[in-house]
């Protein structure tokens, strides 16, 4: 019957009769044949057979299970056609029905949300291919057993995803696990071992790490070569290696090896044919950059045309974008500047189809459009506003500026777009890192337009909308985020569980940092997978299912000037810096406006800071120096900072109050131990007499002003508005090894007094020498309005995030669980008014391109702290505990923190003895300077009398009304 139903629906067509509906026989019988043609790799006949039985079904006679079936297989014959846009579909429709019969969990469903994963990749669509695969693995997971085939492969293909969107630090953790799991799950089948190393290469190739590549390079082509039979598709794979090993080579400048593995790429491409012609284009593109990185533009020229061709004749689009991206170069570097447009514009034609690149100055529409690989556009736009940027400087010049800066406006909606799809700092960091370059060519860009046109004020404010794009926006996203959660209403139990797991996930990663025997342990690895996979789980509920979070976490609104100015006084600035590769620059806002300029002299920037500080900390922490040299490089450089940074700019201006929003190496710089004069050479190291800035200007330091708007607007309500004060004991005598780094901790002798005081003047709370634990802080801290901590820190400059505070330690060897890193301090949900850091660096810590100073500070603004007043170096346990004290008092006497810390400075430098900037510069205040109230003590002794006064009144008072009533 099947088969005379299947001959029937076949002999129809032929005779022109209208056809009868099909039983589910007759479909079995359909996809049968289907698979048959299929396995023969002709899909368009499985495609068209299942097609037109599908249309001649009754559904309602036909089986959930078969005609679910008969999706499926469509969709598997339209992938491989490469209509993915129908693939999708039929996939989709083949899970509506299983749904119907089968629990969530089953294979058929996860491989299902996997299959439409992948089409999303091929059609460049990585978030959405991110949610499907994500989706496919969760449910792996719910499975009692998960299929172990199935993790390791979406495990992988998660990976690939996450590389293409420039998510590396989630990407590396998936592929490690798949790596893990890869010669256990594919013993069998050494080629697919091969392929995982492969996915990691190209994870290393975005990271331009090309030590990495050649490493995951060789470990392939082992597997390879030790194969005793190879197929087509084998020798493809190794050609495929051969070329990326070319390619790490030639970022490592070694042209002649690089040119080696990429002939051996295309000889093999010569001898196979299965999917030769995307290896063989994909060399030849490499081969052309390669020649026009040495000059030798003919044969640049011929590689990347044949590799065009190729692309063409494949129809494969995302690789034929990047041919036209290099031929663009190519014509740039032969200076045809409108040839590069031409090209860089069909790049982006190919990336957005539709689009149409026979007009070189259209830009595509970005801020609500679905768009495939983000980054690769990024790239090819930035290419573009570049060679406008160029043009600019050959014929129309103000032209060409406004379509390089409206290009990169583009762009930067783009960037933002990415950002918010990375749930890790890590990533964000490599993509603010990127951004960077981008921002300061849009500053250069804006700068040219300012001096060319009668808009000097709207250029200049464009300008330092885009400095502050460059600066701290993840600490930004932390700090709204916090606000977003409170305004969101989402629930307390899943924040408590939110906190648990970035809990869990420090543990891990901190383990993993201190313990080199922990990277061997697969366990630490797997579950800290397991954490990020809960903990980006969480965050999407959060944003799916509370719509305001997202909005208010991700909104970042350009600055508004008007506000600033208003909110500024009469005696107010900002003033701010952004450090670029190229070129700097200082922007300067008060009441009445903008102004910026470039920094002269920038390329020497990095040394002068390094040398001023260093002329300033030498004679206080080094044993050997020559005091008399380091007194005639401060003076020098001081005056010599002034004038390049802040002389410039505040020129005629006498405000009182100035804040400064450093950048890169300029967060290391006390700008208040700056010298306004030149020291004539009798006065040298006479510093009571010197002409500090500090002596006229009040300075306080912000990480840009959106974050300073969110510190200031977001109030926080701590229960308990009293001090909680920590001053730690030391006495160990032996080291810790941390990592690469030995830690050592001295005593610390004024601390304890002077917290003591501090309990005696304010009310408040003191876990005093061995009580000031860690386990205290993270109990106590959470709910006080003002926290001090006098102890030690110490700045990690090779991982930011294992820079750390130190609380009691009383044991003779150090204890590692008494030491509060910086990843830990992130998930302190603080709700602190103010933090005193009385202790030394904590305002130091790793140099990170578009976030800043990676240090204690930051970690306390990113945990909720509104202000911080921190260190920028190893100060004196004496001196601190004098400034503190004084800082404290000006602070209790209603003056704004700024002030209050000014006011403590002055009077150590009045005293003489204490005037050296080592004293005093290194305290520096972070944030929102308002005025704090700081509780007074109660008079205990008083209110006991006072009691007692009461109690005896209240017994007088009772035996007189007994006896009227006698």
């Amino acid at each position: 019957m099947k088969i005379l139903n299947l001959f029937i629906f076949c002999l129809f067509p032929i005779l022109g009769i209208s056809q009868t509906k099909l039983s589910g026989d007759s479909l079995e019988l359909i996809i049968e044949q289907a698979i048959e043609y299929q396995n023969k790799e002709e899909y368009t006949e499985a495609a068209n057979l299942l097609s037109e039985g599908i249309d001649k079904i009754d559904e309602k006679t036909i089986p959930d299970s078969i005609l679910a079936y008969a999706y499926h297989k469509l969709g598997v014959s339209q992938y491989y056609l490469s209509f993915n846009d129908d693939a999708i579909q039929s996939w989709k429709t083949a899970l509506e029905i299983r749904s119907n019969f089968l629990s969530n969990t089953a294979k058929d469903i996860i491989k299902g949300h996997r299959n439409i994963g992948n089409a999303y990749v091929d059609k460049g669509q990585f978030e959405l291919a991110q949610q499907s695969m994500e989706k496919a693995l969760k449910l792996n997971l719910n499975r009692i057993t998960p299929d172990s085939n199935l993790l390791t492969e979406i495990y992988r293909e998660l990976g690939f995803i996450l590389t293409k969107q420039n998510d590396f630090a989630n990407s590396e953790i998936y592929l490690n696990e798949a790596a893990e799991l890869s010669p256990i799950i594919f013993e069998q089948e050494p080629w697919e071992i091969a392929h995982t190393y492969n996915l990691l290469l190209l994870l290393h190739l975005q990271q331009n790490q090309p030590e990495e590549m050649i490493k995951f390079a060789r470990k392939g082509l082992e597997i390879y070569e030790a194969l005793t039979e190879k197929y087509e598709e084998d020798y493809g794979e190794m050609a495929h290696f051969y070329n990326n090993l070319g390619l790490a080579y030639e970022k490592l400048r070694n042209y002649n090896v690089a040119i080696d593995n990429y002939k051996k790429a295309l000889k093999i491409c010569e001898n196979y044919t299965l999917d030769s012609e995307i290896t063989q284009a994909r060399v030849l593109n490499n081969l052309a950059v390669l020649n026009m990185e040495v000059g030798n533009y003919e044969s640049a020229f011929f590689d990347v045309n044949q590799a065009i061709n190729l692309n063409e004749k494949i129809q494969n689009t995302v690789n034929l974008a990047g041919n036209f991206n290099t031929k663009g170069g190519i014509f740039l570097r032969v200076k045809d500047y409108n040839s590069a447009l031409f090209f860089y514009q069909k790049g982006i034609e190919c990336l957005i189809p539709g689009f149409n690149f026979n007009q070189i100055d259209k830009l595509p529409e970005v801020r609500n459009s679905i768009l495939g690989n983000k980054p690769l556009l990024i790239q090819h736009l930035f290419d573009k506003a570049l060679t406008h940027q160029i043009l600019a400087n050959k014929e129309k010049k103000e032209a060409n500026l406004l379509l390089s800066l409206q290009t990169i406006d583009s762009i930067n909606i783009l960037i933002n777009q990415v950002r918010t799809g990375f749930e890790s700092d890590a990533s964000k960091e490599f993509l603010s890192n990127k951004a960077k370059s981008i921002f300061e060519t849009a500053i250069e860009i804006c700068f040219e337009l300012a001096q060319l046109t009668e808009e000097k004020e709207k250029y200049f404010q464009k300008a330092f909308t885009y400095a502050e794009q460059s600066k701290s926006i993840i600490l930004l996203e932390a700090v709204k985020e916090t606000g977003a959660k409170k305004l969101a209403g989402i629930p307390e139990a899943l924040l408590l569980r939110e906190k648990r797991l970035k809990e869990q996930i420090a543990e891990i990663e901190e383990a993993l940092f201190s313990d080199a025997k922990a990277e061997e342990n697969s366990s630490s690895r797997t579950d800290l997978l397991g954490f990020h996979q809960q903990l980006a789980a969480l965050v999407d509920t959060f944003e799916q299912f509370y719509p305001t979070y997202h909005e208010l976490k991700y909104s970042f609104e350009p600055t508004d000037f008007q506000t600033h100015q208003q909110q500024l006084t009469a005696e107010e600035c900002i003033l701010e810096y952004f450090i670029g590769e190229k070129n700097s620059y200082w922007f300067y806002l008060d009441k009445e406006g903008i102004n910026m300029d470039t920094i002269a002299n920038s390329a020497v920037l990095n040394n002068s800071v390094i040398e001023f500080r260093n002329s300033i900390t030498a004679p206080y922490t080094q044993n050997t120096f020559d005091k008399d040299n380091s007194d005639i490089v401060y003076t020098e450089l001081g005056h010599q900072l002034y004038r390049q940074l802040a002389a410039p700019a505040l020129s005629s201006k006498t405000m009182k109050k100035i804040r400064v929003i450093p950048d890169g190496i300029l967060g290391y710089l006390p700008f208040d131990a700056l010298l306004t004069e030149p020291i004539q050479s009798g006065k040298i190291g006479q510093y009571n007499i010197y002409p500090f800035l500090q002596r006229t200007q009040q300075i306080s330091y912000s990480y840009s002003i959106a974050l300073l708007d969110e510190m200031q607007q977001n109030t926080p309500h701590p229960q308990n508005r009293e001090l909680l004060a920590f001053a730690t004991t030391f006495e160990a005598t032996q080291g810790l090894n941390l990592g690469q780094t030995t830690i050592k901790l001295s005593p610390l002798l004024a601390n304890i007094p002077t917290a003591e005081d501090l309990l005696e003047n304010y009310a408040g709370k003191g876990y005093l020498k061995a009580a000031a634990t860690k386990t205290a802080f993270l109990k106590d801290a959470p709910s006080y309005a003002f926290l001090h901590l006098a102890s030690h820190a110490q700045m990690n400059d090779e991982n930011a995030d294992y820079s750390f505070i130190s609380f009691s330690q009383n044991a003779e060897q150090i204890q590692q669980e008494e030491l509060l890193f910086v990843n830990e301090l992130y998930n302190i949900p603080l709700q602190a008014e103010m933090v005193v850091l009385s202790a030394c660096e904590t305002a130091l810590g790793e140099v990170k391109e578009g976030e800043g100073i990676i240090s204690l500070a930051r970690a306390f603004a990113y945990a909720g702290a509104q202000s911080i007043i921190t260190t920028l170096w190893q100060v004196s346990d004496q001196r601190s505990s004098e400034l503190i004290t004084a800082f404290y008092e000006n602070l209790a006497n209603g003056l704004p923190k700024d002030e209050a810390l000014w006011a403590a400075k002055n009077i150590q430098i009045e005293s003489g003895f204490n005037a050296h900037p080592y004293n005093w510069a290194g305290y520096i205040p972070i944030g929102n300077m308002q005025a704090v109230q700081l509780a007074p003590k109660r008079n205990l002794p008083f209110l006991k009398i006072g009691i007692f006064l009461l109690f005896i009144l209240g017994v007088v008072q009772l035996l007189l009304w007994k006896k009227s009533k006698a």
